[in-house]
């Protein structure tokens, strides 16, 4: 930090995730009693649901396979933000070509690694995951789930509970569900970690009104997502 310049940390959210350990079972016997309950009653309300047909994990899709792990994905992420009245992230074209050159690169496997699972139930696809594998680490990116299942059954955490066995087999480190406190993210993991921002300013005027600026525009945005959230639904 240039000297005299104003330094700052800020904690700007929490990333829940899972220290991996080295057996489910062993996963299991560190969540909280309610939330190891919920664990292992999504999975028996999965196959119960299921019955006599086989419940299937498509994992690491090859290059032909991977349209179609993505229009599973995208199609359930649809669906699952429609319902709350907004659009999703896959509505933008620019975000969709983007994802779609990402996950073309995680394929080839030259830095990271491309980890696209989605649960089929009775031959159709319920639940679909989008994690990438760095260093030995897993991180939840992007998913979509069936809003259409019966009463007790949960894709979502049947997918991400899938999703951390095979991290577990495959002996990875962590696996980090990124920024956001969701309930489920909060039930799943054992441990947080802090997100924080920092931000050094120099001792200057410009410097100074260029700061004063991007804090006008953040008071901005909060005021806007304030107004959002207060609106009634349509």
């Amino acid at each position: 930090v240039r000297v005299g310049a104003q330094a700052a940390v800020t904690e700007v959210g929490r990333s829940p995730y899972v220290a991996l350990p080295k057996s489910w079972e062993e996963y299991l016997r560190g969540l909280h009693g309610q939330d190891r309950y919920l664990v292992t009653r999504a999975e028996r309300e999965l196959q119960k649901w299921a019955g006599r047909d086989e419940v299937r994990l498509g994992r690491e899709p090859t290059p032909e396979e991977l349209a179609e792990g993505k229009r599973i994905l995208q199609t359930l992420h649809q669906e699952r933000w429609q319902e709350r009245g907004d659009e999703g992230v896959f509505a933008s074209a620019r975000f969709s070509r983007f994802h779609d050159e990402v996950m073309s690169e995680l394929l080839k496997g030259n830095e990271g690694k491309l980890d696209l699972l989605w649960l089929t139930v009775k031959g159709e696809p319920i639940a679909a995951v989008h994690n990438l594998v760095f260093r030995g680490k897993v991180y939840f990116y992007q998913s979509g789930r069936k809003l259409d299942v019966p009463k007790g059954v949960k894709p979502g955490i049947s997918i991400h509970a899938f999703a951390l066995r095979k991290a577990i087999d495959e002996q990875l480190r962590e696996y980090d569900f990124l920024n956001g406190l969701s309930q489920y993210k909060r039930k799943l993991a054992t441990g947080t970690h802090a997100l924080v921002c920092l931000r050094a300013v120099a001792p200057n005027l410009r410097a100074r009104a260029v700061e004063a600026a991007w804090k006008l525009g953040e008071a901005a945005v909060e005021q806007r997502r304030a107004w959002r959230k207060s609106r009634p639904p349509a």
